[in-house]
């Protein structure tokens, strides 16, 4: 499907693939900088560029004017997008700035992506934590959970104040395992549902 200059595939709507002639590798800023596909940024007609690494960051001085890299490449490549998605994520966590390596997406599944070490990615349900759940739910008039607990470990994210399972599991350590090699999947089947609301609206 194309829209907006998109070619969308089905199996990557989450991840648009912006539509530019074949064999072109780069958008042009301010007309004189190609931001390139693989990443690198060069000048053009002799203009004078400075590059550092400011917390991880590839950061740009050209004429008195400083840029992030990725920043830019999102806003010339996906200039038309759902609403809400406006950060541009690092897919790998890596501050690279290859295209392949960009999305749009929105604050809440960049939070799932970026992850803290410290995060666990799971909760054990108990009557320990039930009694814990209810007692927040009171404290807020809501009606308390009665449900059969599972004694398993439950991995999961969480996306704009909703708790969402990932499975369930015997160990705290399978319950992780399985949270950092399914929180992608989430954030992509999330963007693909997003993008598709968008496109067929």
């Amino acid at each position: 499907m194309v829209k907006f200059g998109y070619t969308f595939d089905p199996e990557t709507m989450y991840q648009p693939e912006p539509l530019v002639p074949d064999g072109q590798n780069s958008v042009l800023l301010w007309d004189m900088i190609d931001l390139h596909r693989d990443g690198s940024v060069t000048a053009r007609n002799g203009w004078e560029i400075e590059h550092e690494v400011k917390n991880g960051y590839n950061m740009y001085h050209c004429m008195g004017s400083s840029f992030k890299a990725y920043q830019e490449v999102g806003k010339l490549l996906w200039p038309h997008y759902p609403k809400g998605l406006k950060p541009i994520d690092h897919i790998s966590r890596q501050k690279t700035d290859e295209w392949s390596n960009l999305r749009r997406i929105n604050g809440s599944l960049n939070n799932i992506n970026q992850g803290r070490k410290t995060t666990k990615g799971y909760y054990f349900e108990d009557k320990n934590w039930l009694d814990k759940k209810n007692a927040a739910l009171v404290r807020k008039n809501l009606t308390p959970l009665s449900k059969p607990l599972r004694n398993k470990f439950i991995s999961r994210v969480f996306y704009k104040g909703q708790v969402f399972e990932l499975g369930v599991h015997e160990t705290g350590e399978e319950a992780h395992s399985h949270y950092l090699q399914a929180r992608e999947g989430f954030i992509q089947d999330t963007l693909r549902n997003i993008w598709c609301e968008f496109l067929f609206a």
